[in-house]
């Protein structure tokens, strides 16, 4: 439901991480750190994409005020496309095989709710990814006149990390080929161990590969039909189910959860330690300075020598407790990394004598 292209992207990492961390949940921990590997790949191809559209757009970010790029920044696009298909789950690009390695594990090893769970979040990333698509580089132009005006590729120093991202992201994946036994999985077996794999039948993995196919081809489809074929259809889908739409257009409104909890009380927190800082300590001080002024208005010569001096004291004992406690701040960050690590020895050793009584 979101407009903003790096706003897709960023609850798409989430998303992903839901993977990494199902992988880590049913024991897949080599399988984990390969999509966390094939990840950044596809992701900061998609990320950076994203900064050079919104370049070629002067700043533009929302979505709905694109489309029609494929042409005119065709080299953004085809790399765009790459993250995409990548992120997808498509073969043979990256993110196909470490996804897929997941969701085979969460099915070999009979955990068929997380299975579904995992199939039903690849349905929806390649659905919203191909909406990101269509909306921004397909169909026609919903760009001000002004904008489309001052299109233009982004210079080949911002392009040329983006095809070595997009050549990570073709071919990153096959150092986890074959599964459970590629290069990576053999380098992170001495840490990991082989990730909880066991010995399945090639029918099976060959079945499970094609499904995983299967399901990211069906969100591309829907996602075509969508803002390709019947443009009125998202429309018409909103107004139909309209509680259902304004949910997750407002993201489940736990933004608006978090200010009411955290930070409406903090801010009615700060007000009060305003009002109690201007109130009560500048009172305390200003208190000070007025008994000093009534002193030395109308009171006796010993009044004031017993008012002065006790301030002056008072004083003096500040000025002499506040140069000693300035040499802690000399400004060198060695000294302060020394403080750090003698303080920690001595937290070690008060641990250490707590242990032995």
């Amino acid at each position: 439901m979101q407009t903003d292209i790096k706003r897709v992207l960023a609850y798409s990492t989430v998303s992903q991480l839901g993977y990494m961390f199902l992988g880590c949940g049913i024991g897949a921990y080599t399988a984990a750190i390969f999509h966390l590997m094939t990840h950044a790949f596809f992701k900061a191809l998609l990320f950076l994409t994203a900064g050079s559209v919104i370049h070629a757009l002067s700043g533009e970010q929302d979505i709905r005020k694109m489309g029609g790029l494929s042409k005119k920044i065709p080299w953004t696009y085809r790399l765009f496309l790459v993250g995409t298909v990548a992120i997808a789950g498509i073969p043979p690009l990256a993110g196909f095989w470490s996804k897929d390695e997941i969701l085979a594990h969460a099915f070999t090893h009979h955990h068929y709710l997380l299975y579904g769970m995992a199939a039903l979040g690849a349905l929806l990333t390649s659905f919203y990814m191909f909406r990101l698509m269509y909306l921004t580089f397909y169909g026609a132009s919903r760009m001000d006149h002004h904008t489309e005006e001052h299109v233009h590729e982004s210079p080949m120093v911002m392009v040329g990390p983006l095809m070595a991202l997009g050549v990570l992201s073709i071919l990153g994946g096959f150092v986890g080929f074959p599964p459970d036994q590629g290069w990576l999985h053999q380098f992170l077996a001495p840490v990991a161990g082989l990730g909880g794999e066991h010995d399945v039948s090639t029918g099976l993995v060959l079945m499970l590969m094609m499904v995983a196919t299967g399901i990211a081809l069906l969100g591309w489809g829907l996602a075509h039909y969508f803002y390709s074929v019947n443009l009125s259809a998202p429309d018409r889908l909103a107004a139909q189910f309209q509680a259902g739409y304004r949910i997750l257009l407002n993201k489940y409104y736990v933004d608006e959860l978090y200010d009411l909890l955290w930070v409406e009380p903090t801010k009615k927190l700060g007000r009060l330690l305003d009002w109690f800082d201007r109130i009560v300590i500048d009172g305390l001080v200003h208190g000070v300075a007025k008994l000093a002024d009534l002193a030395a208005a109308g009171s006796t010569w010993a009044e004031k020598y017993v008012i002065y001096g006790g301030l002056n004291v008072i004083g003096y004992g500040n000025h002499l407790a506040a140069r000693q406690w300035r040499q802690l701040q000399s400004g060198m960050v060695h000294h302060y990394a020394a403080v750090i690590v003698a303080g920690i020895f001595l937290l070690a050793l008060i641990v250490q004598l707590i242990m032995q009584l």
